[in-house]
């Protein structure tokens, strides 16, 4: 297996990007159960060979309907958590962006993109070209020639974008949610809760509940996954992540992931990204 995670190195485009990284797994190197990316505020661009086969599977109603891709391709902020199902070899580059960069680099409106994997969103692909991304692919192991190159790509479309109020409006309550919960920020933002929320979904696609409980919820899994089985206290976890009790948090995960803690347990299959599990998070 051969996996890295960086951040950008332009800082401009720091502010676009969390991270670039690569999952590469060869035929017989790991056997696990079918991945789980949690719902999450995030647009992928998810770089692959040409003929690479990959399936997606939302956890709705309908589980038996699948998306089938084929090569690079976007997978959209999400509301649901969404089944990878990897082939036994596995080779994705790929350009983690932040919360609602989606919006002020493409140009695309949150409400009319969330819950999309595709292949063909036009307004990213005729801006990024991710078939000629694909010629990077050969240079994996070069991390920093990777990185400039991507780097480079998304710079030139930065310098093409300006930030609307919807942009800052957004940008700024989501700095101010990193350190408190969302209540009452339209007060610090001077600006009211109904503007507030509809720059909100407009740029993210996302109501300020729904994205600060995939904030809760990826850290409440990243410490559950880090503690030994045998030390959880539900009662306490509930407590420290904000749930009025037990059930409250059983509630929410199996509405969230479909999934009760004990059965997350039992797989310990859940990942943050889609480009592995905790453990290189």
């Amino acid at each position: 297996m051969n996996t890295w995670k960086q951040a950008p190195l332009d800082p401009t485009v720091a502010q676009f990007v969390e991270c670039y990284w690569l999952l590469e797994i060869n035929y017989g190197e790991t056997e696990r159960p079918s991945p789980v990316l949690i719902p999450n505020p995030s647009c992928h661009l998810v770089i692959t060979p040409p003929e690479a086969i990959h399936r997606y599977q939302y956890a709705d109603k309908d589980r038996s309907k699948l998306v089938q891709l084929t090569g690079s391709h976007i997978i959209m902020p999400s509301t649901r958590a969404l089944t990878l199902l990897d082939d036994k070899q596995v080779l994705r580059l790929g350009v983690k962006f932040l919360p609602g960069a989606q919006y002020q680099l493409f140009g695309l409106d949150g409400k009319t993109t969330i819950n999309q994997t595709c292949n063909d969103l036009p307004a990213i692909h005729s801006l990024l070209q991710p078939k000629d991304l694909e010629a990077l692919l050969p240079f994996k192991t070069e991390q920093r020639r990777v990185i400039e190159a991507l780097d480079n790509r998304i710079a030139a479309i930065i310098g093409q974008t300006s930030e609307d109020r919807h942009s800052l409006l957004v940008n700024q309550a989501r700095q101010i949610m990193a350190h408190q919960p969302a209540h009452g920020i339209e007060h610090k933002l001077a600006c009211s809760r109904r503007t507030l929320e509809r720059s909100f979904t407009k740029v993210t696609g996302l109501t300020l509940k729904q994205y600060e409980l995939m904030l809760r919820l990826d850290k409440l899994l990243l410490f559950i996954y880090q503690q030994p089985e045998e030390q959880l206290d539900w009662a306490s976890i509930a407590a420290q992540f904000g749930f009025s009790d037990q059930p409250h948090l059983i509630r929410m995960l199996k509405k969230s992931i479909g999934e009760t803690p004990g059965s997350y347990l039992n797989t310990r299959n859940l990942i943050i990204d889609i480009y592995g599990d905790f453990e290189s998070s």
